[in-house]
């Protein structure tokens, strides 16, 4: 008896394991993970030229909605938004377009019973082709891939899942504003009557006029006419060229609580176009913050950012933005040029054939030949002389202060179409002059070393009137027809060492 109890639990036991194997193999199952195809496949490959619509829904943002229309003659084609006249960029809706109607799977999830798991039940975007034939392709884009490598999407009518690259969804994410044209400005600058350019870091602040430069105003130069009178310069042209076409690299979405962070609150740099019919047109800039500028338009809503690679000259110093030549002429322009410093007067004249080089050119200074050359076949000491007073450039600007005529030196240039310039220049303190033409402040300085330099041997260096002296001393002892500085000033220093050895 006590046996057959004893043999009553592994039987119960041994039942109970058959009992639960016939449920285990009655039921069919599913496997746990779907099957996985790791084989490349061009799922979708549709070209730009063959949409007509392109429609991109969003779970969360705002819907982007793109259409063509082909040129029948020129067989181009052109994208617009839907409803709405906004200007956009060509290319970048092209790019937009083009990536996310063509796809290639990197890997296939063959019928997977949960769509969930990769955001699929409730797609994040839903995009809708429609071609030119009137056929439709319809497409969702999921989560990216547990290695954000990749991103899971489905076409329509597909049960399959395909994981393609990551780029797609990131294109997903563009907004309008990334399709707006970056054009903002394309101004005639013939149509401008005036130019003002502010900047709040050295309180400049000048107003400039274009004017015609070879001809015409497709590239015109500006002249300055406040608070003083001068060209401008080539930098202050190309300035103002890249602001009149001004190309922004981004739209910015700026809330008007944070306007103060990004320097927009109080601008840096202010550009005021003044239109012949008597409109303005104002762009306002921050500083450099990161590598970009912020800005504003009045012709647009909204705030753009420039990058620095693409803006720059807007910092250039107040002076590398004008034309700081005092008197540029050519040598064949000039009749004679007079020069009075103190008791001492010269009258230098000309009579240049093309350049002081050119055959049947000459210059006298004080009635004496002023060809003197510094070595066989070199330069000559007239066209020093002639390079130095017209190569002067102003040292600073002082539009304040209001200086008496009450000239130290004077140079006067007679042209050979008559013209009289006379420059003045004052003494502004131990070191520097003020500049007058034609009995006018300029509103500029010169440092005394524009005048009075001796350059030594280094004849690029040399003051305008020290150039003079120069001159004077290369005729005086000149030997047939040459004067080498170099000579002179090794003997002068030989002179002066021998002095040295004696007094030893």
């Amino acid at each position: 008896m006590k046996s057959i109890k004893n043999l009553i639990v592994p039987a119960a036991v041994l039942l109970a394991l058959i009992v639960f194997a016939i449920v285990w193999f009655a039921i069919p199952k599913k496997d746990d993970e779907p099957e996985v195809s790791d084989e490349a496949k061009n799922v979708l490959s549709i070209s730009c030229e063959e949409i007509a619509r392109f429609s991109m829904h969003k779970k969360s943002g705002e819907d982007i909605i793109f259409v063509s229309e082909t040129d029948a003659e020129l067989g181009t084609q052109t994208w617009s938004i839907e409803g709405s006249g906004m200007e956009i960029s060509q290319s970048a809706v092209l790019s937009y377009v083009s990536m996310l109607s063509s796809y290639t799977a990197t890997s296939t999830i063959i019928e997977p019973d949960s769509l969930s798991d990769y955001s699929l039940e409730d797609p994040d975007y839903t995009i809708e082709i429609t071609k030119e034939d009137g056929t439709v392709e319809t497409l969702y884009i999921g989560s990216y891939t547990f290695d954000s490598k990749g991103v899971y999407f489905m076409l329509d009518g597909d049960p399959n899942v395909y994981i393609t690259a990551k780029l797609k969804r990131d294109y997903c994410d563009k907004t309008l504003n990334d399709f707006a044209s970056t054009k903002i400005l394309e101004l005639d600058l013939s149509e401008v009557t005036t130019v003002e350019f502010i900047r709040t870091s050295d309180n400049t602040d000048i107003v400039t006029v274009p004017v015609e430069k070879n001809g015409s105003f497709e590239h015109p130069g500006f002249d300055v006419i406040s608070p003083l009178e001068c060209p401008a310069s080539e930098r202050y042209e190309n300035l103002v060229e890249f602001v009149a076409g001004l190309q922004v690299t981004k739209f910015e979405d700026i809330p008007e609580s944070d306007l103060s962070v990004y320097g927009l609150d109080d601008p840096a740099f202010e550009f005021i176009f003044t239109m012949d019919d008597g409109s303005e047109i104002t762009v306002s800039l921050s500083l450099n913050l990161g590598g970009k500028y912020y800005g504003t338009c009045s012709e647009m809503d909204g705030y753009f950012s420039i990058s620095e690679f693409q803006f720059n000259g807007v910092e250039t110093p107040l002076l590398s933005l004008l034309d700081t030549y005092i008197a540029d002429y050519e040598a064949s322009e000039v009749s004679s040029i007079t020069g009075t410093y103190g008791d001492d007067t010269f009258v230098f004249e000309l009579n240049v054939n093309g350049t002081m080089g050119e055959a049947g050119s000459s210059a006298d200074l004080n009635y004496r030949n002023a060809y003197v050359r510094v070595s066989e076949g070199g330069r000559t000491y007239a066209a020093i002389l002639f390079d130095t007073i017209t190569g002067m450039q102003y040292s600073g600007i002082d539009v304040d202060a209001d200086p008496t005529l009450d000239p130290a030196l004077t140079f006067t240039i007679v042209t050979n179409s008559y013209q009289i310039i006379t420059i003045d220049f004052v003494e502004r303190d131990s070191g520097s002059y003020y500049v007058f033409i034609d009995g006018e402040y300029t509103g500029f300085y010169v440092i005394s070393s524009v005048l009075f330099s001796n350059g030594g041997s280094d004849l690029l260096n040399y003051g305008a009137w020290s150039a003079y002296e120069l001159t004077v001393e290369a005729i005086d002892n000149s030997i047939n027809g040459i004067y080498s500085i170099s000579d002179s000033t090794e003997e002068t220093s030989e002179e002066g060492s021998a002095e040295v050895s004696e007094a030893a």
